[in-house]
């Protein structure tokens, strides 16, 4: 493939005009000025395998005429005033001048022409480009903005669903620690009850064994007066003793209720610190959640549900 190149268009008519069109008695332009000649390259331009075929060509007929213009100088001119502008080189070299003139006119049509037609073209390209580059970025930007859009929509979707989590386990735990408090209250309440019960039998018990005695020894003093001090000491020892393993049974009882009530307070205390770690979690939950949204300033509610009342001794 021939290389090709873009003359500029004045630079392609300085050169031209330089070549061609200038009278060539008064040019200063030689052969091998022509032979010579270096042009700078461009796309679109012409073939320089060609332009430099028909300027060796050129230089050629160039060098021809300037040896008929040096053998016609040794001659004699004749003096005509509306002589023809090469007549004075002879009837040849006049026409071969004006052969050499037309050509380098019709050369320089020729290259205008197509220079303004590669001008066009490459207007049209250029404005296809700037038209599909235009067309490009207004698709780069519309995509832009879409995925600026989903990507905005999926943040508030993730922070609407982080609240919305934080309030659940809010509330989640807020039930966890009002059933955990009711559970507990419940609880102590049986105990006391249970003790209140036991300590009610164990009274009822003893007066019981006491007023048993008491018939005891009343009907005993009534079938022997003789036994009677015997007896007495003996219902009196045996009312003691029934007493006592009465007292021992009930206290038993309340040592055990008493257990009872510790192991209650222990369970208390072991829900109460589920409680804190659930409201540690929370708060943790309610940060997050705040440092998600750090435009609001506003603070999480933290809720105290721990217990401050102190269970029985």
């Amino acid at each position: 493939m021939n290389q090709e190149f873009e003359i500029p268009r004045e630079e392609l008519d300085n050169e031209v005009d330089s070549a061609a069109q200038q009278p060539l008695p008064d040019q200063q332009v030689l052969p091998e000025d022509i032979h010579n000649a270096q042009f700078s390259t461009r796309v679109r331009g012409y073939d320089r395998e060609e332009v430099d075929a028909f300027l060796s060509a050129l230089a050629a007929e160039l060098e021809q005429l300037i040896e008929n213009q040096q053998l016609l100088q040794n001659q004699p001119a004749p003096m005509v005033e509306d002589e023809e502008p090469y007549a004075k080189l002879g009837s040849d070299a006049g026409k071969l001048m004006q052969l050499a003139r037309d050509h380098a006119d019709r050369m320089k049509n020729d290259a205008l022409a197509e220079i303004a037609a590669a001008r066009a073209a490459a207007e049209t390209e250029v404005a296809e480009l700037l038209e599909r580059a235009e067309t490009e970025a207004s698709a780069l930007r519309d995509m832009a903005e879409r995925d600026a859009k989903a990507i905005k929509d999926d943040a508030d979707r993730l922070h609407t669903g982080a609240l919305t989590r934080a309030r659940e386990v809010e509330i989640e735990t807020e039930n966890m620690a009002a059933q955990a408090q009711t559970e507990v209250e419940g609880i102590r309440a049986a105990a006391e009850t249970e003790a209140r019960v036991l300590r009610t039998e164990a009274e009822e018990e003893a007066k019981r064994i006491k007023n048993k005695a008491r018939a005891d020894y009343t009907v005993v003093t009534r079938e022997a007066h003789r036994d009677a001090n015997r007896t007495e000491r003996e219902a009196r020892q045996r009312a003691e003793i029934l007493k006592d393993e009465a007292e021992e049974k009930a206290n038993e009882r309340v040592r055990h209720a008493r257990a009872e009530v510790r192991k209650l307070n222990d369970a208390e205390s072991t829900l109460k610190k589920r409680i804190q770690a659930l409201q540690s979690t929370l708060d943790s939950l309610s940060d997050a959640v705040e440092d998600s949204d750090a435009p609001q300033d506003t603070a999480p509610t933290t809720v105290d549900l721990t217990d401050t009342r102190s269970g029985p001794a």
